[in-house]
Parts: structure tokens; C-alpha cells; sequence
């Protein structure tokens, strides 16, 4: 139990759950960078905003098979570029990431926000600084059609003539909609530990759509069982 708290706390999360059952598996980072870079990625980076905004605002691939194992092959891919003005790259990268997500999203609470504007607001407590967020919320709650249509949508879908702030926070909804971005991530590369209040182990973006009979050997070990 004390190496499972351990573990949980260094990636970002300090509460198991009781209802599911939880395997750990572990792979091998440079067996993954190989398998990224023969696919034609790049190799795993810390989720820093600076890096993140570099990398979709290149010519990042996006793949996307919705046939279990969900592993993608060339024909499952494309090439997309995300355009965020530095202007707002700014205000994300430049709010402490401490204060980040109830300032840009005037959101006073960090539960999940869900995908339509009711479900959003609930978790917003009704505030009328949330009001916004929770539009934007609503907009993206119909992008989880794939990993590719939610890339897509980021332009398609994006409000005309945003100030500076607002494009800041629809780059903030979508990062955390379609990236997994939640209200306690840091963007310095590192977890988060809401009950201790206290920043914790490295976190990595890695390939996750390649047959894990590429990745090499792997240790697994089951670490709760409802």
C-alpha cells in the first residue's frame, strides 16, 4: 500500500479508487522514444505549456483508430498544425501555475467540469465569472468524436473574433478537453498533489497508440482490487 501511495502521489494523485480495480505497468522510456521516432514522432518531452505550445504549433502527427486495441498505422494519421497567438501563449505560460486555472477559466472549483454548459456550471457553482468558460466547455463537449476531430475543431469550432484573453482560455479548455490537461495540471513538467498542496514527480507525454509488444518487456503488478 505505502509503495501504491507512493506512486500515485509522484504522477499527481493522492486519492485510490475504491470501485476499480488499478494495474500499474511499467515500460521502458527509451524502448518507447525508439518506437515514437521509427513512427515518425519525436521522443517523449515533460509537458511544459512552452514545449506544448511548440509542438501542436508545428507539424505534429495525429493518429487515431477507434477499433480495439486502438493501435494506428500509417493510413490512421495525419499532419496537423494548432495556431495559438503568442499574445496568448503569454497568458497561460506567464499566470503561476498555482493560480492558473481559476484565474483564466473563472472557474472557482477544480471538479470536473463535464462536457455540456449545465454539467459545467454545477461544477462551477454557478458563478457568473464561469459563465464563458462553461460556453467554451459546452463547444468542445461535442469534440470527443477522436483524437483527430478534436484537433480539428480547435479552428473550426473557435468563436469569431476572440480577444487576446479568450483565445487564452479556449486554448486552455481545449488542452484540457481533448489533452487531459485538468484544472491540477501544472504545465512545468511536473504533477500536483492536491491534498498536500505540493508539486510532485516528472510527468512525460509519450506515444500511447503502438502495440505494447513494441514497447519491449514491461513489469505489471495489480495494485487494488475492489
Amino acid at each position: 500500500l505505502k509503495f501504491t501511495t507512493d506512486a500515485l502521489h509522484h504522477v499527481g494523485f493522492s486519492d485510490i479508487p475504491t470501485n476499480q480495480r488499478i494495474v500499474m505497468v511499467v515500460f521502458d522510456m527509451k524502448n518507447n522514444d525508439q518506437v515514437w521516432l521509427k513512427s515518425g514522432g519525436v521522443v517523449s518531452f515533460q509537458p511544459r505549456w512552452k514545449t506544448l505550445f511548440s509542438y501542436v504549433g508545428g507539424k505534429f502527427k495525429v493518429c487515431d483508430n477507434p477499433t480495439p486495441p486502438f493501435v494506428t498505422g500509417p493510413g490512421d494519421c495525419v499532419v496537423r498544425t494548432v495556431t495559438i497567438s503568442k499574445p496568448a501563449q503569454d497568458i497561460i505560460i506567464n499566470t503561476p501555475w498555482s493560480t492558473a486555472w481559476r484565474t483564466i477559466t473563472g472557474c472557482p472549483s477544480e471538479d470536473d467540469s463535464g462536457s455540456t454548459y449545465d454539467s459545467c456550471m454545477t461544477a462551477c457553482k454557478h458563478a457568473a465569472s464561469a459563465v464563458q468558460y462553461c460556453q467554451y466547455v459546452n463547444i468542445m463537449g461535442q469534440m470527443y468524436d477522436g483524437k483527430i476531430k478534436c484537433v480539428d475543431d480547435y479552428e473550426a469550432k473557435k468563436p469569431a473574433g476572440l480577444t487576446t484573453s479568450q483565445e487564452a482560455l479556449w486554448a486552455r479548455v481545449w488542452f484540457e478537453k481533448c489533452w487531459g490537461c485538468n484544472p491540477w495540471f501544472t504545465g512545468v513538467g511536473r504533477g500536483y498533489d492536491p491534498s498536500a498542496g505540493v508539486l510532485t514527480g516528472t510527468e512525460w507525454i509519450v506515444r500511447g497508440d503502438v502495440a505494447y509488444s513494441r514497447l519491449g518487456p514491461a513489469a505489471s503488478t495489480e495494485i487494488h482490487h475492489p
